[in-house]
């Protein structure tokens, strides 16, 4: 977990970075600037509508996460 210091909001795309070792960036939601930002630094975005973290990387390791578009929004179903 990062601090607010460490989000992406607060830090320069021209200094190092926590998340700068990470190849893949899987996420529920992000916008077109964060896809650039990451792009930028050699990391894959990915979002997807799929809540549990767990699943969501076993899904990408299996080769069968869903994915949506960033910046695309999706409306959250609530049971």
């Amino acid at each position: 977990e990062l601090s607010k210091e460490h989000s992406f909001h607060e830090s320069s795309p021209h200094e190092a970075h926590p998340l700068d070792d990470v190849q893949v960036f899987i996420t529920g939601g992000m916008g077109t600037g964060l896809v650039q930002r990451l792009k930028a630094k050699g990391i894959e975005a990915i979002m997807t509508l799929e809540t549990e973290p767990d699943s969501a990387v076993a899904a990408y390791l299996a080769g069968t996460l869903e994915r949506v578009e960033p910046g695309h929004h999706h409306p959250v179903h609530r049971v």
